[in-house]
């Protein structure tokens, strides 16, 4: 039996034949009491629990700091971040049974979170794209007062209506975050700050994200072209401008599905892969791939996409991998070599390089339509109407054996 978060041990009785039965003997158990303040708890609230062990026949003592400590509900009530053992936080409204633990024995406490209009939004701030947490960054949502992170970078903001607000996020050394957040829910949010050079590529970054490299006057007012859904990908099987056939198709069709992982910092992968003689029309959510002796294009980040290579051999990759970069939305870049910044060609496969990996993860990170130098859109929905579609032209990057 189970009361209160108290443990109550078995009485056993015994009796012989049809005698007198004897005087009940009660069985020596441990037991685990949890007990704390728990009314008026509300989403938001963080509120601490204690428990205390008693085992058989011995003294109670105070098992709070080692126990293991246990929610029912974790979206109504979880361990509070970055608390010490026995403290909870509330999420949202219901019920939940908060348990200890201690030496094999377990209790337990009924907790109520009243329904409010209250959300706590928590999360890690940490350096992009997988480094650190960041302590000591400042969070202010809707230009309400700031709220810093702890040692281990977390964050907890009280949202008291559902509305999406615009928040800012700082930190020394690092680019300042323009994002939105919102209450309606309670949420986990994680949000990534870009360092600057060379604790993160940040040059590198806005010529990739931001055509910095090839017109560095206009960067700060283009936005960020990406896929948002697996693309699917059609192979025109047939030269554009001499009519034969594309001798290597199954070898592209593998290295494609190969390389968009990579340029898409292991977000997206290739959906279908088709092909076939005759061309199709342009279908978004596709990338139409034809071959022509003119030369290496591709158009930058559009959907539906479309790119040409100009030679077909095995000894391509680096077209292959260039010119996706380009239909998944990167400029060129001065990084020589690199994918975006070109190289000798080569027989052998080719990869991001450990800094265009890190401008990958970076930029499909963030929302399509985010701008120089980190702000995202209002609300997560790009404001900008849709762009002219654009043709990057490669061969002085990429040659064609």
């Amino acid at each position: 039996m189970r009361a209160s978060g108290v443990l109550i041990g078995a009485v056993a009785l015994a009796s012989c034949g049809g005698g007198t039965a004897a005087a009940p003997t009660a069985v020596a158990v441990a037991s685990v009491v949890v007990q704390g303040a728990v009314s008026a708890i509300v989403p938001g609230t963080i509120f601490h629990l204690n428990a205390s062990f008693t085992p058989a026949g011995g003294a109670r003592r105070d098992c709070s700091a080692d126990a293991v400590w246990r929610s029912s509900a974790e979206s109504v009530v979880r361990a509070a971040p970055g608390g010490a053992a026995g403290d909870f936080l509330a999420m949202r409204g219901g019920d939940a049974q908060i348990s200890a633990t201690c030496e094999g024995t377990t209790g337990s406490l009924a907790i109520r979170v009243d329904n409010a209009a209250r959300w706590p939004l928590l999360g890690t701030v940490f350096a992009a794209p997988d480094g650190p947490p960041i302590a000591n960054a400042a969070l202010s949502l809707g230009g309400a007062p700031p709220v810093t992170t702890d040692a281990a970078g977390r964050y907890m903001i009280i949202a008291d209506d559902p509305a999406m607000r615009g928040v800012t996020v700082s930190a020394s050394g690092y680019q300042t975050r323009q994002t939105s957040l919102g209450g309606g829910d309670a949420r986990t949010i994680d949000i990534d700050l870009l360092g600057t050079d060379p604790a993160f590529p940040f040059r590198v970054y806005r010529m990739m994200a931001r055509n910095a490299y090839e017109k560095p006057a206009t960067a700060a007012t283009v936005p960020i072209r990406r896929w948002t859904t697996a693309p699917n990908v059609f192979i025109w099987t047939t030269w554009k401008d001499s009519g034969l056939p594309v001798a290597n198709v199954e070898w592209y069709a593998a290295e494609i599905r190969r390389v968009v992982p990579q340029l898409t910092g292991g977000r997206l992968t290739v959906d279908r892969v088709e092909w076939g003689p005759a061309n199709r029309p342009l279908t978004p959510g596709w990338i139409n791939v034809q071959f022509d002796r003119s030369g290496n294009w591709s158009l930058l980040g559009e959907n539906p996409g479309w790119l040409q290579f100009g030679g077909d051999h095995t000894c391509n990759s680096y077209a292959v991998i260039h010119e996706f970069g380009h239909a998944m939305g990167y400029w060129h870049s001065d990084l020589v070599p690199s994918v975006m910044g070109g190289g000798p060609g080569t027989c052998t496969e080719i990869n991001l390089w450990p800094a265009e990996i890190a401008v990958a993860k970076a930029m499909y990170a963030r929302p399509p339509g985010n701008m120089d130098p980190d702000r995202d859109p209002d609300g997560y929905v790009p404001s900008l109407a849709p762009a002219p579609g654009i043709k990057v032209t490669c061969d002085r990057f990429v040659s064609s054996r």
